[in-house]
């Protein structure tokens, strides 16, 4: 019997995991962002050998085509120079002979108009956006995982070997416009096969990410201030690093609100189940089992709710600290390479002039 929706959904719900949006491509669901119990979010990649239809809420892709993943900047960086005569060719041309007239005619109109599909900001930001899913997957090249990043209505996500281009798509609808997200995704039948350890694996995945950008930040901070120590450079380095530290600190103490809350809602469990199988005699007795019944779900569910609304938080955390450690990593990225140029600029400068 074919896998459903939900199907979907409730194998999900078994294993604790929560169904937050859903992403479309051709009227079939394409992407699934989900939130993990251990309070990471991911995305479920849906192979095409499923096609589960698109709910009304879903947010629809449309497929960017590239040509090259090398020269993505330069493949929207170009545009067509409308030379009529030369695209053309001569309009008045009628053409063979044995060949009708109007058949001719036609020809002339079959010709292609082609248009720059993306503004030079969003081009850059594309560019930047390849780049750094580039860099960040070799950290992936020996795992079945694969990385999602997203800014803007602008989606990225690596597939397959280093040498296979990226998926990318635009999301017209899609509220968030500012922030960068680094998004862990997983195949729908992989996270079949790794459901007893997909929680580890996905956290694992994540902090490596944190650990390797952070130690290239720092390398790279290292560097540009020894070519430009000004104090305010050092001021703004100052401020990354106080603000990084802060949006890690929000999620950990959201961590640990989140495991207390969890052990709470454990024990509320137990409490319910203890209240129902509890036997009574009389009618008083009864209506105390009773009493007590409701007042334990009551409580379940009240902590059912703070431990969903910690939940959210602590994404709205780690989307905020991922958005900071990529813009950080982009940027101080972008600077190290064009100091670095720079700097050998310089070299060749100061050695021709000896």
């Amino acid at each position: 019997m074919p896998l459903s929706l939900d199907k979907l959904e409730n194998v999900l719900k078994k294993n604790g995991i929560l169904r937050k949006e859903t992403f479309s491509a051709g009227g079939a669901i394409r992407y699934i962002a989900i939130v993990l119990p251990n309070g990471h979010d991911a995305l479920l990649s849906i192979p095409d050998t499923y096609t589960f239809p698109s709910p009304p809420d879903s947010y629809t892709m449309t497929p960017l085509q590239l040509s090259s993943q090398a020269d993505v900047v330069e493949e929207y960086d170009t545009y067509d120079e409308f030379e009529l005569e030369g695209k053309y060719g001569d309009t008045h041309d009628l053409g063979d002979g044995d060949v009708p007239i109007e058949t001719n005619l036609e020809r002339n109109y079959k010709r292609t108009i082609s248009v720059n599909e993306l503004t030079d900001a969003r081009r850059r930001t594309l560019g930047g956006m390849t780049r750094m899913l580039n860099r960040l997957r070799y950290s992936l090249q020996h795992v079945r995982y694969e990385l999602s990043l997203l800014h803007g209505d602008i989606f990225c996500q690596t597939e397959g070997d280093l040498q296979t281009p990226h998926r990318m798509f635009t999301i017209p609808r899609y509220p968030d416009t500012e922030r960068y997200r680094i998004i862990v995704t997983i195949n729908l039948e992989l996270m079949f096969e790794h459901s007893s350890v997909l929680l580890r694996h996905v956290e694992t995945i994540k902090k490596g990410l944190l650990q390797i950008m952070s130690r290239n930040r720092q390398s790279n901070m290292a560097f540009i201030q020894q070519i430009a120590k000004r104090q305010n450079l050092r001021n703004v380095i100052l401020r990354v690093n106080q603000s990084l530290q802060h949006t890690q600190s929000t999620v950990d103490e959201l961590m640990k609100l989140l495991g207390q809350a969890a052990a709470d809602e454990d024990a509320a469990a137990r409490q319910v189940k203890h209240a129902t199988h509890t036997k009574s005699e009389g009618v008083a007795s009864d209506a105390q089992r009773v009493h007590a019944i409701q007042r334990a779900k009551k409580e379940l569910e009240e902590l059912r709710t703070a431990k969903l609304s910690i939940l959210d938080a602590i994404i709205d955390a780690s989307i905020e600290r991922d958005h900071l450690v990529l813009v950080a990593d982009k940027t101080l990225f972008d600077n190290a390479v064009m100091m670095r140029g720079v700097s050998e600029n310089f070299k060749v400068l100061i050695k021709a002039t000896q």
